[in-house]
């Protein structure tokens, strides 16, 4: 087996550090520190248990049972936003989820449909309605809460007994839901989604039936107030509404007069009521009579004269019919003719407007005394001013604090110039860590190539055959045997000698190490 030349590589490990300067060894440890450090932390955290949410928004009840479920399996977890949030390694989520299903965790925090396999056969029937009474609250409280930005929720059930007559107002269930949402408005569409999911979810109940109300004490929706919309809908609509109708206008009077020349509030009242309106009119086919039945009466008489009195004239006596002949017809004609019957109903949504209410206020420093009433005009049409129906519009000219519009443009400026500032640092910093990186791996480049240069080439004093025999070539006519060689002058080898040289170390390092040696001891000698 080769041994390892310690002195030669210690030799070539000096040759090496001397390329470098003081300055570029400092740099370079400080680099292969800096990557040691790197690796390790990377080491560190790719080795590091990666958590995942198992359960979120659990209440205390779920917590803790979710919990001595995992310290009885002897898993490892983690608690956070104040133990509502249950973390788990990422590999473990959906098996550890599993097997606490299969446990029945977490239980919702309310009752379920496991409450319908306790008591068994000596349960009575209150109980049994009791207890389906409270599972079905507690799933559908569950299934409220799967909704976004419901943070939690409560469902109030009365089912009322089933009676031999039936049909009644008191026959009638009814659910009351209060949701939290903390700080969230909850949307109308939200609200008739939850009003309808519960009137589903019981038999024979009624949208009507449902009242939601929220944490705050806000009634979102109630019974009486069938196709009308909730009270939270309406508000959000009528909002829309004027927001909507104040941008239109102000971004009318920024085209001509730039920003920050006018004020716009708008206020509107909506008729939030649904109107159904049913019309029935007959009319003729194509305004033509078609007769689709015809009945005809004639009566006719021919006879001599009764010549009856009684027959008063004017003057009170009878009048003398004699015996004239009585020739007496009558005809009479019944037609019927066939109409079309059309009946139209009309639905009119909720949110027409009833009265609108339109203020603007405009820079006098834009806006001229006497263009007033043309603004006043044009802003009327473009909103749809109606005075029959009591609309009003007000336009003014007023003087604009140029105070506050300037320190407002100069917020506006310094949170440019911020984040302008911020994203320049950013490039910045991105460019000198580059650079320093950069410099770092050229002056390590330029430090192995200079220690390169300095390298000196490896000469062979000594012919190679010589070397191998072991034994000086002495000069001519010396008779002692160990006599001192005269001073010889060496020749630098050819470039090919070196190359064979350089193979024969690469290929048969101990023999040419022991020749060294010897030819070493013999020159001492």
């Amino acid at each position: 087996m080769p041994t390892i030349d310690v002195e030669r590589l210690k030799a070539y490990g000096r040759r090496f550090a001397d390329g470098f300067t003081p300055g570029q060894k400092a740099i370079t440890i400080l680099g292969v520190v800096g990557v040691v450090l790197a690796g390790m932390w990377f080491m560190r955290w790719a080795g590091a248990t990666e958590y995942a949410a198992l359960y979120t928004d659990l209440d205390s009840e779920d917590a803790g049972e979710v919990v001595d479920a995992l310290e009885s399996q002897g898993i490892d977890y983690r608690l956070e936003d104040g133990g509502r949030t249950v973390l788990v390694p990422r590999k473990d989520v959906y098996r550890i989820r599993v097997d606490l299903s299969a446990q029945g965790l977490p239980s919702g925090g309310s009752d379920s449909y496991a409450l319908l396999d306790q008591g068994g056969i000596t349960k009575d029937e209150f109980s049994k309605r009791v207890d389906y009474q409270r599972a079905l609250q507690g799933e559908l409280a569950r299934t409220i809460e799967e909704i976004d930005s419901i943070r939690a929720a409560d469902v109030k059930l009365t089912i009322p007994q089933d009676r031999v007559f039936v049909g009644g107002e008191e026959d009638r269930p009814t659910a009351a839901v209060l949701v939290d949402t903390g700080t969230t408005t909850l949307p109308g569409e939200t609200v008739q989604a939850i009003v309808h999911l519960v009137s589903s979810s019981v038999a024979d109940m009624s949208p009507d039936d449902v009242t939601v109300a929220d944490a705050q004490g806000n009634v979102l929706a109630a019974p009486g107030k069938a196709g009308d919309l909730a009270l939270g809908e309406q508000n959000e609509q009528r909002s829309r509404f004027e927001e909507s109708l104040a941008t239109s206008l102000k971004n009318l009077i920024t085209t001509s007069l730039g920003p920050n020349r006018a004020a716009v509030t708008v206020s509107a009242d909506l008729d939030f009521g649904e109107t159904k309106t049913t019309t029935t009119r007959f009319e003729q086919p194509n305004n033509i009579q078609v007769p689709v039945s015809e009945t005809t009466k004639t009566e006719t008489y021919t006879g001599p004269g009764s010549g009856a009195a009684g027959v008063l004239g004017p003057d009170g006596t009878p009048l003398a019919t004699g015996d004239q002949p009585v020739d007496y017809s009558n005809t009479q004609a019944e037609r019927d003719f066939a109409l079309d019957r059309i009946e139209e109903t009309r639905n009119e949504a909720p949110g027409a407007v009833e009265r609108l209410s339109v203020s603007v206020l405009l820079d006098s420093e834009a806006v001229d005394a006497g263009d007033v009433q043309l603004w006043e005009d044009a802003l009327a049409a473009a909103a749809g001013i109606d005075p029959a129906r009591g609309d009003q519009l007000q336009v003014q000219r007023v003087a604009f604090d140029q105070e506050a519009r300037e320190a407002a443009a100069e917020q506006l400026g310094a949170a440019s110039a911020a984040q302008s500032q911020t994203q320049l640092l950013d490039i910045v910093r991105t460019v000198v860590t580059l650079l320093i990186v950069g410099l770092v791996l050229f002056l390590a480049w330029r430090a192995i190539k200079r220690a390169e240069a300095n390298r000196v080439p490896l000469r062979v004093p000594l012919d190679l055959r010589e070397l191998e025999a072991g034994e000086l070539a002495l000069p001519a006519g010396a008779d002692a045997p160990h006599a001192a060689p005269p001073p010889r002058v060496l020749e630098p080898a050819p470039i090919p000698a070196e190359a064979e040289v350089a193979a024969l170390i690469e290929s048969q390092p101990e023999e040419v190490a022991q020749t060294l040696r010897s030819w070493l001891a013999d020159r001492r000698s």
